[in-house]
């Protein structure tokens, strides 16, 4: 039998925790080449999953910040680049697709771009034009050292494609792994303090601005009976356990590992994402917190995105607004409390599950290599 070839290099400009589907390109990965090194950000000490045959290379300690921070986090993915003699390299944003595309001109090298956003229209770089430009630019020249070129849903494939100059983009979105229907433990509604059979929304994720968490906990002012649960870190961490101290139906729950939060998750009644349009990368998004609620049990309360709308509806996995306003949502959300006491979703959720996994997606992202 042939040996896989040796090494493949996957670089991520963040920490793994906040890309868990980070985690899960690096096995798919291992399954095709002996060795997997991952560059991504973090500190020595940081706890991070042990996979077999898969090593982490620090980039960087802390998140890039500036012009200097970028330049230093694209200086530590050349080296690593230049110093491991890999056949393969999945960079993940320009921030390394294009260290990576510089490298991968000395060296023969499969060279596959996976674009989680529209990097240059995200929020950070809002009302910035000339470094919304200067990203622009370095991503077309990088790309064109790309063998392949992926996103996570057809919207910014699309988008990509006309910014980008390039005739095809493929799509591999954030989907977990399957995992069976569990009994919930209770340990969710035991952090929330409240009983089994009151009905309780779920937000997991980062915790930002444009995520609707706040929009969301002051809707919920107005249905005292329905119960809101937040797990996840961010920015936004002590402002929403600063509004659960005086509002009684909101939880802060913190931050957990991936798979714990998919066990707690178990726990809610239906999960929300309510993305706000606060720029073109948000509008065009397909959170893999979606795919997280199906494969826990949990159908789905959107707002009215492209994306996100499509993917509810298609698989009749929940309810979505008919627009951003208070009066939309608690429409929305009524007819969802309604439907899962019905258990109108259960059909399409256990459904979905079957299609919407790792277990099928990983295939779209192996063919890149």
């Amino acid at each position: 039998m042939q040996n896989p070839p040796k090494l493949a290099l996957l670089f991520v400009p963040n920490h793994p925790a906040f890309y868990p589907h980070i985690v899960r390109h690096a096995q798919a990965l291992r399954t095709k080449y002996a060795r997997v090194v991952v560059g991504a950000v973090f500190r020595p000490g940081d706890a991070l999953p042990s996979l077999d045959g898969v090593e982490w290379v620090s980039c960087a300690d802390c998140l890039p910040a500036g012009v200097m921070g970028f330049l230093r986090l694209m200086k530590n993915v050349w080296r690593v680049s230049r110093d491991f003699k890999c056949v393969a390299i999945e960079a993940v944003d320009p921030p390394c697709l294009i260290p990576a595309a510089l490298a991968s001109l000395f060296r023969p090298t499969r060279l596959v771009y996976f674009s989680m956003e529209i990097f240059a229209e995200t929020p950070a770089l809002a009302n910035k034009f000339w470094k919304r430009l200067v990203w622009k630019r370095l991503e077309i020249l990088a790309v064109r050292r790309a063998q392949s070129v992926l996103t996570v849903n057809r919207s910014v494939a699309t988008r990509l494609q006309k910014l980008l100059g390039i005739p095809s983009v493929k799509v591999v979105r954030s989907v977990p792994y399957q995992s069976p229907f569990a009994t919930s433990s209770g340990a969710l509604r035991a952090k929330c303090g409240i009983g089994a059979t009151e009905f309780l929304l779920l937000y997991q994720g980062h915790l930002e601005k444009g995520r609707g968490i706040e929009f969301v906990a002051n809707c919920l002012r107005k249905r005292p009976a329905v119960h809101f649960a937040v797990m996840g870190f961010g920015p936004l961490g002590a402002t929403i356990e600063g509004i659960a101290q005086s509002q009684a139906n909101l939880h802060f729950c913190g931050a957990h590992p991936f798979e714990t939060l998919m066990s707690l998750a178990q726990d809610a009644s239906a999960g929300v994402v309510w993305i706000e349009p606060i720029a073109e990368s948000y509008r065009l998004s397909l959170p893999g917190k979606i795919f997280e609620y199906v494969q826990s049990g949990l159908p789905v309360l959107g707002s009215p995105l492209p994306e996100i709308a499509g993917h509810i509806q298609t698989h009749g996995i929940g309810e979505v607004g008919e627009e951003f306003s208070e009066a939309a949502f608690l429409r929305a959300l009524d007819s969802l409390c309604e439907n899962v006491r019905q258990g109108t979703y259960a059909n399409s959720l256990a459904q979905a599950r079957l299609e919407l996994c790792w277990e099928r997606e990983q295939a779209q992202l192996l063919e890149a290599f």
